[in-house]
């Protein structure tokens, strides 16, 4: 349900913490009922004629209110229309989203603090029956006000175990193609679930190391950024407490039958094991 809502009149309290071209997330100050000041994250079409699969991320992602927990997701509030927009406006955990961070390789101490919490986040959104399909730095905080990270962008998530992606124009395909799972371009006889997320969760680790995405795409050429996982583990020589960078996110990103629902739950166990 749409409804009207508050923004403080304050120019000045709105402040970009992304901008992907079709969607903007602000963090803003909101006036609530009583009328006093608090801190929310406004998401909003970045264009002023945003197209109907734009608003549908945004509806949808409001539709899963109820479901989503805050102590691992930015919960949404209200799906509000304010000056001329729909807006949905979340619950703010603190903290920053993670790609507002991720420059120079990070050093081991620090990638384990924080990757130990997003895959934390990511299990427990799985236990809850959830297939994010859209895991990117943008979309994790971290540094939240009470240390860990928390989930958004949902609005192309899914609660059923296993579907199948239809063949789709590459620029159409909803999510990020640096990130996502050959699976969810349509171009692979495999399903989507769980183990789809633990691809995107590799490819956001491996640029926290490495300061770098592990495959270079050009334009939708989707080919360039789907070669085998191998190439990828050859590509780090990132160690952590002896372990090859490469071979834990090539885990990861390997999305082939022998991962499982619970290994997300293994993975944080991993990383805790070389904090």
């Amino acid at each position: 349900m749409v409804s009207s809502s508050r923004l403080s009149a304050d120019d000045e309290s709105l402040h970009v913490l992304w901008d992907d071209g079709e969607r903007v997330l602000y963090r803003a100050s909101r006036l609530s009922a009583s009328g006093e000041k608090r801190a929310v994250l406004i998401m909003a079409p970045a264009g002023e004629r945003p197209s109907p699969a734009i608003l549908d991320r945004l509806a949808r992602h409001y539709e899963f209110k109820e479901e989503l927990d805050a102590a691992w997701a930015a919960r949404p509030i209200e799906l509000v229309r304010e000056h001329g927009q729909t807006m949905l406006a979340l619950e703010d955990p603190g903290g920053e989203p993670l790609a507002s961070v991720i420059g120079a390789p990070m050093e081991a101490g620090g990638f384990l603090r924080l990757a130990i919490g997003i895959a934390g986040a990511l299990g427990k959104a799985h236990q809850r029956g959830f297939v994010h399909k859209d895991v990117k730095p943008a979309h994790i905080f971290v540094n939240c006000a009470d240390g860990e990270a928390r989930l958004t962008g949902f609005g192309i998530a899914s609660r059923l175990p296993r579907q199948r992606q239809t063949l789709e124009p590459p620029e159409t395909i909803s999510g990020a193609l640096a990130y996502m799972a050959p699976e969810q371009t349509g171009r692979m006889n495999r399903s989507i679930d769980s183990r789809s997320d633990l691809y995107s969760l590799g490819v956001t680790f491996y640029q926290m190391l490495t300061g770098s995405l592990p495959f270079a795409a050009q334009g939708y050429r989707i080919q360039a950024i789907f070669p085998y996982a191998d190439e990828l583990a050859q590509q780090s020589d990132v160690r952590i407490s002896g372990v090859s960078v490469g071979d834990v996110v090539a885990d990861e990103t390997d999305s082939i039958p022998v991962l499982f629902a619970g290994q997300g739950r293994v993975f944080t166990k991993t990383l805790t094991g070389l904090a």
